[in-house]
């Protein structure tokens, strides 16, 4: 599926592309699971994705996060269940190192099951826009287990060109598991993959991406 977006003669082209992977098909990349994962701490995956604006001025930064039920500290909830509840800082640094965006996010999960509170599969993904000028950044995520105050943090740096002083203009790809759309057929909501590799044996996964282009 196609969707476009017009604005004047400048044209931003969001395209999701369903691709379907049958288990004939060899298609396979790999992930290695980092070996923090598992010693205590809230250790978590991150990754940034550069995409257009609609504006044609300024560019935005998809950050994906997730960390791992087993990586956090679940209590006894007073209502039913188990706790835990983890706080997300972004903070975002120019190459000055001046602050020019930060941003925190809190999420509390409940599992009914004590055997959910040391899952490996289930996961709290964070996602995230963040809008940027060109130039170039350091990303600090920091993730903060607010039930026992360990905390872990991981920097990314992103170089973010400009994409409409160029004819023609490709942003990153982002890979998703699943995506909703709302009644028009736009894009509403979407599961990413994150990671530096995945496996698909069968099923389907999305691709997406922008083109730019001024003509």
């Amino acid at each position: 599926m196609i969707n476009k977006l017009y604005s004047g003669k400048m044209e931003i082209r969001p395209v999701l592309i369903l691709l379907f992977l049958f288990t004939s098909m060899s298609f396979a990349q790999y992930y290695e699971e980092s070996s923090y994962s598992g010693v205590g701490l809230p250790y978590f995956e991150y990754s940034l994705n550069r995409q257009f604006s609609s504006d044609f001025k300024n560019s935005k930064v998809i950050l994906i996060a997730e960390t791992i039920y087993d990586d956090l500290t679940f209590v006894k909830s007073p209502k039913s269940g188990y706790d835990a509840e983890l706080e997300w800082l972004i903070a975002v640094y120019s190459e000055e190192e001046k602050l020019v965006f930060s941003r925190s996010i809190t999420k509390n999960i409940n599992v009914t099951e004590y055997v959910e509170t040391n899952s490996r599969s289930k996961k709290i993904t964070l996602r995230d826009e963040i809008p940027l000028e060109a130039g170039k950044y350091k990303v600090l995520l920091r993730i903060l287990d607010l039930t026992t105050n360990q905390s872990a943090q991981r920097t990314l740096m992103v170089d973010i060109p400009n994409y409409y002083e160029e004819d023609v203009a490709i942003s990153d790809i982002l890979f998703l598991k699943s995506v909703q759309f709302d009644s028009v057929g736009v894009l509403k909501d979407y599961e990413p993959i994150i990671g530096d590799n995945f496996t698909v044996r069968d099923g389907e996964f999305y691709i997406y991406f922008n083109v730019f282009s001024k003509k």
